[in-house]
């Protein structure tokens, strides 16, 4: 079974070849194995499965072949579900800067909880119907920066049951729990009990 991983980044494709394998799955990617185009559609949906399905049924158009995208980001509570969809650019320069930005926007607050949201929408052949598989990862919103593992929000977000933030925790925590893999184990459960090509 083939199936096209809707990003030009390899470490995502490997990503999912990885947790596919045991399915006789090959993951490929547009750029390197379709030439298409690099550029995917900017993500204008309003929620993360708006923008997985957006990024999943262009590269699905292109290739005729089951097509997954992904869209995730963090949600905070006090912040009324910000920065959410715009997790990774509601400001611009590094992951550090953005830590930073929230840290502040949090000054002050009681409610520090928070929520990592992984939705993957998977198009198929079949009357180009998508199928959605989500996953979380509760938490909170940590006082300052710490650990050096991991991106985005790691260094900030303190899984529940937990006392120390994901970039402390590292990879392999996050190869078990994160809200990705949640996802992906759904994915996986799907694509073990039905064709899709």
């Amino acid at each position: 079974m083939k199936l096209v991983i809707a990003s030009q980044n390899p470490g995502k494709r490997q990503e999912f070849q990885t947790f596919l394998t045991g399915l006789g799955v090959e993951c490929l990617l547009p750029s390197a194995d379709f030439n298409l185009p690099v550029d995917l559609p900017n993500e204008s949906g309003k929620s993360f499965a708006q923008n997985a399905e957006i990024k999943a049924r262009l590269v699905f158009n292109q290739t005729q072949y089951p097509t997954v995208a992904d869209d995730s980001g963090l949600v905070v509570s006090a912040l009324g579900g910000f920065p959410g969809v715009i997790s990774a650019r509601w400001l611009a320069g590094s992951d550090r800067q953005r830590n930073e930005g929230l840290l502040k926007k949090l000054a002050g607050s009681a409610d520090r909880t928070a929520e990592f949201m992984c939705v993957l929408c998977l198009v198929t052949p079949k009357n180009a119907k998508a199928y959605f598989f989500t996953g979380s990862l509760k938490g909170t919103i940590a006082q300052t920066r710490k650990g050096v593992a991991g991106f985005g929000y790691d260094s900030i977000f303190i899984p529940q049951g937990e006392i120390k933030t994901l970039a402390e925790l590292g990879e392999n925590y996050k190869n078990k729990y994160s809200h990705r893999i949640v996802a992906l184990k759904k994915l996986s459960l799907f694509l073990s009990e039905n064709m899709i090509d």
